[in-house]
Parts: C-alpha cells; sequence; structure tokens
C-alpha cells in the first residue's frame, strides 16, 4: 500500500502541476499561440489520464477506463503537431484533422461490438493495444524525422531542440512502458513487475508533465514564438540622392562604421560566449533593432546570423587549445567555453568554416 500511496501521489502532483502549466503557456507574452494551444490539448489528455488512473488504480476495468483507451489513438497526432507547429511555418489544415482522428472514432465504433461479445473481449483488447502503439510509434517516428531535418538547416542554438528531443526521448519511453505492459497483459506473467503493469503509463505521462514544467521555468523561450534570422533583402534607403536601382542599404561609410562597432562589441563585451545568444539580444547590445543588425551582418561580412557568431566562438576555441590554463580541458570542454552548448552543433559549424574536424585542425596548429 505505501508504493501504492506514492504512485498515486506522484500522478496526483503531476496532473495538478499538468492544469497550472495549461493556464501558464496560454498567458506567456508573445506566446506561440498555435503550438502552446496543441500543446494544452496534449496536457488536457495526459490530466485526464493521470486523474483517472488514480481513481481506477487496484479496481477492475470498467466501461469508462474502456473508453479511456481512445485517449490512447489521440496522443500520436498531438504530439506530432505540436512538434511540425514549433518548427515549420506550414499552416495546420483543421479540416484534415479528421484524417488523423480517424482511428479513434473507428475505435469507438467497434467498441460496442466489443461489448456484445464478451467472450472475445480479450482479443478485441489485444487488437486495440497494439494498434494503439503502432499508431503512436508512427507519429513518434514523423515528429523525430521533423526533428532531425530540422537540425540539418540550421546552426541554431535554441533551447528548443534541447526541449524536443527531451520530450520525444520521454515520449519514446512512454511507447515503451506501453509495450511492456501489453507483454504482460498477453502473456500473464505473474510476477512482480506485473505490479508496474497498473502504474508505468501514468508515471511517465507525470515524468513528462515534470520535464515541461522544467523547462517552462528555466527555458520558458521554448514556449514562445521563437526568434527567427531575418535574412535582409537588398532594398536601398530611400533618399534623395539614392536610385531606384541601388541594392545597398547602407550610405557611405555607414556600413563601415556599424562593422567597427559590432567588431569592437565582438571583442570587447564577448556576447558569443553566451550559448543561448539570439538576435535580438545582439541587436539590443549594439543599439539597433533585429533587422538592422541582420543587415549589418549580412552586408558587412556575408554571414547569417548564426553562421557570424559561430566563427567568433571557433576563433576563440582555438585561442584556448593554444593556452596553458586550458590544456586540461578536452574539446569538447572546450568548445562549451568557446560558447557552443552542443556537440553536434559544434562539430557542424567548425567544419563548415574550417573545411576539417576540430582534432585535425588542431594536429595541423600543433605541427605548425
Amino acid at each position: 500500500m505505501g508504493s501504492l500511496s506514492w504512485f498515486k501521489i506522484l500522478m496526483l502532483f503531476g496532473g495538478l502541476q499538468g492544469s497550472l502549466l495549461i493556464v501558464a503557456i496560454n498567458r506567456l507574452p508573445k506566446r506561440n499561440k498555435t503550438a502552446n494551444r496543441i500543446l494544452s490539448v496534449f496536457l488536457i489528455l495526459i490530466v485526464f489520464n493521470l486523474l483517472w488512473q488514480i481513481k481506477q488504480v487496484g479496481q477492475e476495468v470498467n466501461l469508462i477506463g474502456v473508453i479511456q483507451d481512445v485517449l490512447f489513438f489521440l496522443y500520436g497526432p498531438f504530439f506530432y503537431f505540436y512538434i511540425r507547429s514549433l518548427l515549420t511555418t506550414t499552416p495546420i489544415n483543421y479540416r484534415k484533422w479528421l484524417f488523423h482522428l480517424l482511428p479513434s472514432l473507428v475505435y469507438i465504433v467497434l467498441l460496442f461490438f466489443m461489448l456484445k461479445a464478451p467472450r472475445y473481449w480479450y482479443f478485441s483488447w489485444m487488437l486495440t493495444a497494439t494498434l494503439a502503439l503502432a499508431h503512436s510509434t508512427l507519429y513518434l517516428i514523423k515528429s523525430y524525422q521533423l526533428i532531425a531535418n530540422y537540425r540539418k538547416k540550421t546552426f541554431n542554438v535554441y533551447a528548443h531542440i534541447k526541449y524536443l528531443q527531451t520530450i520525444t526521448i520521454l515520449m519514446g519511453i512512454c511507447l515503451l512502458a506501453g509495450l511492456y505492459a501489453v507483454i504482460l497483459f498477453t502473456f500473464n506473467i505473474p510476477y512482480h513487475l506485473n505490479f508496474f503493469n497498473y502504474h508505468i503509463s501514468g508515471l511517465m505521462a507525470s515524468f513528462m508533465i515534470y520535464t515541461l514544467g522544467y523547462f517552462a521555468v528555466l527555458s520558458p523561450e521554448v514556449f514562445k514564438l521563437p526568434v527567427t534570422e531575418v535574412i535582409p533583402p537588398t532594398i536601398p534607403l530611400m533618399t534623395k540622392t539614392s536610385s531606384p536601382s541601388s541594392k545597398e542599404y547602407f550610405i557611405g561609410e555607414a556600413l563601415q562604421t556599424w562593422k567597427t562597432k559590432l567588431e569592437n562589441i565582438m571583442a570587447a563585451e564577448k556576447p558569443f560566449l553566451n550559448p543561448k545568444l539570439t538576435l535580438e539580444e545582439l541587436a539590443e547590445t549594439l543599439g539597433t533593432d533585429k533587422l538592422m543588425t541582420s543587415r549589418i551582418i549580412y552586408e558587412g561580412f556575408q554571414l547569417r546570423f548564426y553562421d557570424f557568431v559561430n566563427t567568433y566562438r571557433i576563433e576563440h576555441f582555438v585561442q584556448l587549445s593554444q593556452d596553458e590554463q586550458y590544456q586540461h580541458y578536452s574539446t569538447l570542454g572546450l568548445a562549451y567555453e568557446a560558447g557552443f552548448n552542443a556537440k553536434s552543433t559544434f562539430h557542424k559549424a567548425f567544419k563548415k568554416i574550417k573545411n576539417m574536424p576540430p582534432t585535425a585542425y588542431l594536429k595541423l596548429i600543433d605541427k605548425r
């Protein structure tokens, strides 16, 4: 009974935190409305499941508990569309949602036939559980592909990536837990691990909410609109001396003045050491807006924002590697000191800028 109480407490706090999180993410300034609404529905499904499990634990499965299984066909679609709304600008066609909700609707129809044929209940439940797992796994794979494709196309260090990777891993663990429960039920395994058959899905759902709460406190930007990197168009500055055919935004020495100011800031204040540095923050330090800062970088250095910042990080990494005070650091440790916050981002950026892996580059320096 003691263990059972602890499970109830964990699930109860998970449900309460989920409810508070729904309110919090929908009251954030500059919030990502579409993504947060989808996440809210996803959280409602989890909270409902948790509260029902608290009531159901230790009891026989009844009709309401069976109808609850409909929710398992909804987790996958809502999780996928949440990932999609964060990483792509493609608008969601809500009219096509019926296609994604079709499995849950089919299950509701089949449920009536299942109730009329109790002797086939065992087989029906097994088939339903297997299909629900396969259905959710398909959407999890699609979500993972979105994240992988996004990482290939960008060098940014948004907290979004770590956040999405974390919740995707947790979602995968939830599916493995569900598979484990199905195996126990199928083969009627009567040993002590069978205890977790009743609680493991609720426990993993609670950890999912706790993780979301962790990011909401430490990285609230993951629930807001991401700071996008503007690729500045070459718009002519409309002045008396400009002509419609001009392709330069800055006049005279204006660009060089801004470049010098930016270079001085990067050298003196080293904002690139901040792993979460954004275009908006750099613009504030420079004393201008995001669009102007992006144009200065693009027209003055022929680089995009993250490539520009990573160039400074890599040069700082090389300097640290030659400093005696940092000789005991590993390559990854030096990368973190230089402002990178992910091994993969560091290696991709280094190869792009130096045309070789960091270890090979350091060996080349040592030979010289």
